[in-house]
């Protein structure tokens, strides 16, 4: 039951962080009393349901860990040891991932530089789903605080790898400030990051998506 639950814990947490990241930008939206010139994104991790088998006795009961179903195309938009999109995405795909890692500096933002999302996936099409995403904390809090996939060493690779991009830089996001302490990343090994060229940015009225 262990995994099950540590899988639950990161899903509640996922989604409390990606809403006060959209609510932040809806805000800072109102705030501001002008509009964008692109498209405000919305994505919504998938509902889900702890479950434990209804045995008499203790140690043979198993848990389970029920997601809402979700439909069409799959798609992974960025990995967890990586600050950039994935390669190979589509025009209007890319430019969602793109806005992910906006919303990934918005989550370092407003928890103080202490928490960000990673290793986006879900459904692509009207209503943006995300399911299974990592929670990373700052190697100061520890590893494994969220399971496995927490590893200070892709959190400081997100921080040195961040490229702010035309959102990051509407917004006026400060830029990320390296971590200093332990370096992660060995001599050979660099950090590759996508940006959006004229063309996306041209397809930007493409790219709609609304709250299921």
């Amino acid at each position: 039951m262990r995994g099950s639950r540590c899988e639950a814990n990161c899903q509640v947490w996922s989604r409390a962080l990606l809403e006060k990241a959209i609510d932040w930008v809806t805000n800072q939206v109102e705030e501001m009393r002008t509009t964008p010139p692109f498209t405000l994104l919305t994505f919504r991790i998938v509902d889900m349901a702890y479950v434990i088998t209804d045995q008499a006795e203790a140690k043979k009961r198993r848990a389970f860990l029920v997601e809402e179903y979700i439909p069409g195309d799959w798609v992974k938009y960025i990995s967890s040891n990586s600050a950039a999109p994935v390669k190979h995405l589509g025009l209007a795909d890319k430019e969602r991932a793109l806005y992910l890692c906006f919303l990934q500096h918005v989550m370092y933002h407003t928890t103080k530089h202490t928490t960000i999302l990673s290793d986006f996936q879900g459904r692509i099409g009207v209503g943006e789903l995300l399911t299974d995403l990592q929670v990373l904390t700052h190697p100061e809090a520890g590893e494994g605080l969220f399971g496995e996939g927490n590893s200070p060493k892709w959190f400081q690779r997100w921080v040195k790898g961040h490229i702010c991009g035309r959102y990051c830089q509407w917004f006026s996001l400060p830029q990320v400030e390296p971590i200093e302490g332990e370096n992660y990343f060995s001599e050979e090994e660099t950090v590759e990051q996508e940006v959006p060229t004229n063309n996306a940015q041209r397809e930007e009225s493409s790219v709609q998506s609304s709250v299921l």
